[in-house]
């Protein structure tokens, strides 16, 4: 009976420490990851990876676009393509089609961005705010190639 009553002292009654979910606010984040992925359920979205640069706590925002359970005709979440079109332009990106969202969104890995977590009927989420600032490209991360007469042989 001792090892529980330390263990009831020392349980936190924060469930978002333990479950990655963050309080309501704003917070200024690095764009660790973002990639088009399939859930364990079968459901197609976007998974956002974000680090809080205050605190440096992983944050992930899932974007359901497509679920097995609930959807239109084509098969797309209410309109959550919509809030992923509203993302991108956010972050000043446009694509011509689905097909090229992932590459699109992976030019962002290393943007300083905004957010604002919202609770709203026990449901927990996560809006792009906006960009702060654009990814640090290093110097050796493409960009033009050097002229030919500078190649060194």
């Amino acid at each position: 009976m001792i090892d529980l009553n330390k263990a009831w002292e020392k349980a936190d009654t924060d469930k978002s420490a333990k479950s990655g979910e963050i309080k309501d606010g704003l917070y200024d984040c690095t764009l660790k990851d973002v990639y088009i992925a399939e859930s364990k359920k079968g459901n197609t979205g976007v998974a956002w990876v974000l680090i809080d640069n205050k605190s440096g706590k992983e944050i992930f925002r899932w974007q359901n676009l497509w679920s097995v359970e609930t959807q239109d005709d084509e098969g797309v979440v209410g309109n959550s393509l919509y809030w992923l079109k509203k993302d991108m332009a956010v972050l000043g990106l446009t694509c011509g089609g689905f097909d090229e969202c992932h590459n699109t969104l992976q030019t962002m890995i290393g943007a300083t961005v905004r957010i604002e977590a919202k609770t709203k009927n026990g449901y927990s989420n996560i809006n792009i705010k906006e960009k702060l600032a654009n990814p640090v490209q290093s110097p050796n991360s493409g960009g033009d190639e050097p002229p030919d007469d500078d190649v060194p042989f």
